[in-house]
């Protein structure tokens, strides 16, 4: 339960630290050469909505691969590597339909 909430606090701090930069990316570069039609509610909106959906997906699966590295023992990565195989295919399956 630690590692897991220690990955998702790194994620989160990585996340709110590029926020700056993100900003300054989209409305300097992009708006300087007018391809930015977004005001700063909808960039802080769009970045809220992205950390949801990874810790939505993110967390679960960082779970059930700590829960496997701590029960499968050091071929712990031989069960995980097929599962998020698996699992990148599913989703790949999704965003086509």
């Amino acid at each position: 339960m630690f590692q897991l909430a220690l990955a998702a606090s790194v994620v989160l701090l990585v996340s709110l630290a590029d926020l700056p930069l993100r900003v300054y990316r989209q409305f300097r570069i992009e708006q300087g050469f007018g391809f930015n039609r977004n005001d700063r509610g909808a960039v802080l909106g769009d970045t809220a909505k992205s950390i949801l959906l990874s810790a939505a997906i993110g967390l679960p699966l960082a779970g059930s691969i700590l829960t496997l590295m701590r029960f499968a023992g050091p071929t712990w990565w031989v069960y995980a590597w097929p599962g998020l195989c698996g699992f990148t295919l599913l989703l790949t399956v999704l965003f086509r339909y």
